[in-house]
This record gives structure tokens, sequence and C-alpha cells, in this order.
């Protein structure tokens, strides 16, 4: 009996990992992309004020991209705990319902 329980279990992952696969999610949205301004210098900084001008554009630029990395990889985070959390669901069920099978009438013998 356990391992029909068990043939059924795995009949029935498969069949979710099937339909899964042929039917995979939309994307949520398109790949976002920073807004960030990228600094363009002049062809040649001659004077002080202009160097530090393009230095103040520069870190302006680094402190934009790594605000949108930093918020894209909370994004990402935040999603691959939600698959973990599926995952374990899973496990949960399986081992729930394949360490506890039914014992049936026939299927018991007597002395």
């Amino acid at each position: 009996m356990r391992n029909a329980l068990f043939a059924v279990l795995i009949s029935l992952a498969m069949s979710a990992h099937n339909a899964a696969a042929q039917q995979p999610a939309p994307p949520s949205a398109a790949t976002p992309k920073p807004s960030c301004v990228e600094p363009k210098p002049q062809t040649e900084l001659r004077t002080a004020p202009e160097v530090n001008a393009f230095a103040r554009a520069a870190d302006n630029y680094y402190q934009c991209l790594k605000k949108f990395a930093e918020e894209q990889k909370k994004i990402a985070e935040a999603h691959t705990q939600a698959a973990n959390d599926a995952i374990s669901k899973w496990n949960s069920f399986v081992k729930k319902h394949a360490a506890k099978p039914k014992k049936s009438q026939g299927s018991q013998t007597k002395s």
C-alpha cells in the first residue's frame, strides 16, 4: 500500500511538473533598467572646476547605479524566498502523505 501511495505521489509530482513546463508563467514585467544618467566629459578637462564637476557627476552616476542594484537585489531575494517557500510546502505535503499510508481492509492478513 505504501508503494502504491508513493507511486501516486510521484505521478502527481510529475503531472504538476509537466503542467508547469507546458504553461510557463508570463513575465510580470520587462527587465528593469537603471535610469541613471551617464556623465559625458568634455574632450579635455582643463580647469580644476571642470575636473571637480565631472568627478561629482561620476560619483552621482555611481551612487544611482549602486542604489538600483541594491533595490534589484532585494526584489530578487524576495522572489527566491517565495520559490523556496513553495518547495518547502511541496516537501511537507509529500512527507505528510507518504509517511502515513492508510491501511486498507483488503491488505490486512489474518493469523
